[in-house]
């Protein structure tokens, strides 16, 4: 079911929506629209699209580029992997919710977006509690690629984190991003193309 602190942001009858609690997929509703997208666990991904991350993950949002991000590797307890293949057009949007519960949330989420494929993605990150969120999020657009991506945030005050995101776009590709910070406790947010 819907978790509650997630409630108001979702109802039972909203398609196209993926509810994350904990690194945990509690919830999932999409449409055929969907079918040719993988949408897994960072931490528990197929063994056919395995080279698919490994190729990807780490180049936009290098381990190195800060103490931060190093250590969003090494304590990593979520985040997805989203991929839509060559040609995918989905005018549809896919709505993500990611709801920090009982441990401290380190997300690392891999969005890849093939030659010609275009994607609407609307992610939420919300909690009611005193927490540790270490939040990166990498974006490669493909050739021809298009992603409109909005986020949001709205953490309780007693909430320190860190919010990441890096996108590498390819010839032609197009990322746009819309970005709500409705947090109230100490947050660092940095977005690099």
């Amino acid at each position: 079911g819907i978790p509650a602190v997630a409630a108001g942001l979702v109802k039972e009858e909203d398609a196209n929506t993926v509810i994350v609690v904990d690194g945990k997929i509690v919830y999932s509703k999409l449409s055929d629209s969907f079918k040719d997208v993988v949408i897994a666990p960072i931490t528990e991904v197929a063994d056919e699209h395995l080279s698919l991350v490994q190729e990807h993950l780490g180049k936009a949002a290098p381990y190195n580029a800060n103490k931060l991000a190093a250590m969003n590797l090494i304590n990593l307890n979520g985040g997805l992997f989203i991929y839509a293949p060559k040609n995918t057009v989905i005018e549809e949007a896919l709505s993500v919710i990611y709801v920090q519960q009982d441990r401290s949330l380190i997300n690392r989420n891999l969005i890849v977006l093939g030659q010609s494929a275009e994607l609407k993605l609307v992610e939420a990150y919300v909690n009611d509690s005193k927490a540790i969120i270490n939040l990166v999020t990498e974006v490669v657009v493909g050739d021809n690629a298009k992603l409109d991506h909005a986020t949001m945030e709205r953490l309780h005050a007693d909430v320190t984190a860190y919010n990441s995101k890096r996108v590498h776009v390819q010839k032609h590709g197009r990322y746009d991003l819309s970005h709500r910070a409705l947090s109230d406790g100490n947050v660092v947010t940095e977005n690099l193309i």
